[in-house]
């Protein structure tokens, strides 16, 4: 069964619309953002569908690119190789190649080569924000002059 993205507002209001039928309702999804996980629905039209609720606030984009990763300050030898599974504006998410020592809030730099024409690079700072065995998730912490980049990336 495909699993249907629903956006949320700020007002964490999300429309809801049955795959089968194409009623649409609109429902309060504060409540749902720690799940986490698809929900089942069941349309009035006896349809049952899936849904995942989106509270992210940019579009998040799948990606497979090389990177690297060091913890703040930075020493050249500190590096450690990253493969970026996901990428935004405003942050990333990655694997460590190896087992990592990262815990939420550490501070880090981030470099990894775009898949565009130009390949280009971009560095950026960060913050931890969850770690599941080798998978993190980072934050952006600066804008600089690679957000142009990556904004074009993006589209």
């Amino acid at each position: 069964m495909e699993i249907q993205k629903v956006y949320v507002t700020d007002n964490n209001m999300a429309v809801i619309n049955c795959p089968s039928c194409g009623t649409a309702k609109t429902v309060n999804a504060g409540k749902l953002k720690k799940r986490g996980k698809p929900l089942s629905l069941r349309c009035s039209c006896q349809s049952v569908f899936r849904v995942f609720f989106e509270y992210r606030k940019v579009y998040r984009k799948k990606a497979n690119l090389g990177g690297y990763y060091a913890m703040l300050p930075v020493v050249s030898k500190d590096l450690d190789k990253m493969r970026v599974d996901d990428i935004s504006i405003n942050g990333i998410g990655f694997t460590t190649q190896k087992k990592n020592t990262l815990k939420k809030g550490d501070k880090i730099r981030v470099t990894l080569t775009l898949d565009d024409k130009k390949h280009s690079e971009i560095v950026k700072r960060g913050v931890v924000r969850w770690v599941n065995a080798r998978r993190v998730g980072c934050k952006f912490t600066e804008p600089n002059e690679y957000d142009r980049l990556l904004g074009f990336y993006m589209m």
